[in-house]
């Protein structure tokens, strides 16, 4: 499992689009990643909890409403990372797969 932590500040309009400050470099690395079939997720910090993006979803854009609003907060994140490194089961029932989907 790797995770590319973030940490972002939600801008105060809600259909802002939020830039999660990924580079080409890590874009590029994480799509590669996932694609050859490794557990890559990209953790987004901020003052609602933590934005959960796998499979391919740190493409997206999102708004600053999408992000208040699809935040987990931090200890259920910390919860998924303990339950992923032991049980095999992160976020979720489903896993990291139960990020928001678009």
């Amino acid at each position: 499992m790797f995770v590319e932590y973030k940490w972002v500040k939600i801008p105060a309009r809600p259909k802002t689009l939020v830039n999660f400050n990924l580079s080409k470099l890590q874009l590029n690395w994480l799509n590669l990643f996932h694609m050859y079939g490794q557990s890559v997720i990209v953790a987004v910090g901020n003052d609602c909890g933590v934005l959960i993006l796998s499979k391919g979803q740190w493409n997206k854009s999102f708004t600053a409403e999408e992000v208040e609003r699809e935040s987990k907060p931090k200890k259920d994140f910390i919860n998924g990372l303990i339950g992923l490194t032991q049980d095999g089961i992160g976020y979720g029932n489903g896993g990291w797969g139960d990020a928001p989907r678009r």
